[in-house]
């Protein structure tokens, strides 16, 4: 059977609103327990979630999130979604191609259920990669995939939940990697800021490392009045403390800020 693609989808969706039984579906009313389950109990600020279709999903996700954003290929399960959302301005309905369109976040919660393995192979490690760009120091990522193989996937669902399995687990803990009968559900934490450490690196040494690491303003009270400019440098540093870090600085300094530390970690 051939690939389904994006116009696929639209066209399956055009005949028939439900066409996997998202609804009445008694085993998919309990993968979104198990989904509920794998998020905790926690209320998050900001949640994304990637392939929304009709929106049976993105109600349940809708009682953890304080904002939601759902995004989908198709116009018409988009429209369909937010005909079924309840109506609140905190959730809202983008379309998006993936994984070019991917929002930029940052986002405490990232949702990826039954998705991955309708993209291309070479799609997996972009994706993987603007999932952790896009979630905030703390954020967490629960990816739910089917095992056996579908006719119409680009690749099989268990080779791709393993190939992104990895590509996300080497940046982030994994906080629960379980396999069930039918599916596989994988949480991974993106590791804090104050797990980052800064170390002060005078411009006149490291001029280019240190801008493409971070950048650090202050002023160094010198008589002339004359303001330097100085760099910061992030590293991976367990059990070390980040406001610790930055009192590491030279003498003479007074302060030292990062700038746009969402970029550097």
């Amino acid at each position: 059977m051939r690939t389904i693609d994006i116009a696929g989808f639209e066209n399956k969706f055009r005949v028939n609103i439900d066409p996997w039984n998202y609804t009445h579906s008694r085993f998919e009313w309990v993968k979104r327990q198990m989904l509920l389950r794998a998020c905790g109990p926690s209320k998050y600020g900001r949640v994304l979630e990637l392939g929304c279709a009709i929106g049976e999903t993105t109600r349940v996700l809708a009682r953890l999130s304080l904002r939601l954003v759902a995004v989908d290929a198709s116009p018409t399960a988009l429209s369909e979604a937010a005909r079924r959302a309840p109506r609140d301005r905190r959730i809202r309905f983008h379309r998006a191609i993936l994984p070019g369109q991917m929002p930029r976040g940052p986002f405490d919660l990232i949702v990826v259920s039954e998705l991955i393995y309708y993209l291309r192979p070479h799609y997996l490690k972009p994706l993987a990669d603007r999932i952790f760009a896009a979630l905030a120091p703390g954020g967490m990522t629960v990816v739910l995939n089917h095992r056996r193989p579908f006719d119409d996937a680009a690749i099989p669902p268990a080779l791709a939940h393993s190939r992104l399995r990895r590509r996300l687990a080497s940046r982030m803990n994994v906080l629960k990697d379980a396999s069930h009968r039918h599916f596989d559900i994988l949480v991974l934490k993106r590791r804090s800021l104050t797990q980052y450490t800064t170390y002060h690196v005078p411009s006149e040494k490291n001029d280019k490392a240190g801008r493409r690491q971070a950048e650090a303003r202050e002023h160094s009270g010198s008589k002339d009045g004359s303001t330097a400019l100085h760099y910061c440098r992030l590293r991976w540093r367990p059990k070390r403390n980040l406001e610790r870090a930055v009192t590491e600085t030279q003498p003479d300094c007074r302060a030292a800020r990062c700038l746009n530390w969402r970029d550097y970690l």
